[in-house]
């Protein structure tokens, strides 16, 4: 093999890999939010972030008063519920369904927040507007 292909290959075989090494990122050197820079952070802003299992699109806005609104347009989905930071948790609630969901830990890195339950990322929000842009 001559050495050209040998580096395509290499770089081929090192590309499938990069991605797995990136999901496996140590969390632990991650800057973890607690509750008062949670709201400090979120009050008041439009969150535009990406759920990493669905890959749905989502604007969140978190209402300086604790109520929040919520638009997927994948799903054509628009929602209201009540917010609150507890304990280094964001929490959610929305009127139709009773049962609060927390995301266990927030955590900041290059740019970006991530969401965390279980230890695992189920949110990454990119960016924040000032006020509410969810269209309702």
């Amino acid at each position: 093999m001559h050495f050209k292909q040998l580096i395509v290959v290499f770089s081929i075989i090192l590309s499938l890999f990069v991605p797995v090494l990136q999901a496996h990122d140590d969390i632990k050197h991650y800057y973890h939010l607690k509750s008062s820079e949670i709201v400090a952070m979120f009050s008041g802003k439009t969150l535009h972030s990406v759920n990493e299992r669905t890959k749905d699109k989502i604007l969140t806005y978190l209402s300086k008063d604790g109520t929040v609104k919520q638009s997927i347009k994948s799903s054509n989905t628009q929602r209201n519920g009540w917010w609150h930071a507890a304990n280094n948790q964001l929490c959610l609630r929305w009127q139709k369904f009773g049962d609060e969901h927390c995301f266990d830990k927030v955590l900041f890195h290059d740019e970006q927040f991530y969401l965390l339950v279980n230890n695992e990322v189920e949110t990454v929000v990119n960016k924040g507007d000032e006020g509410n842009t969810t269209g309702f």
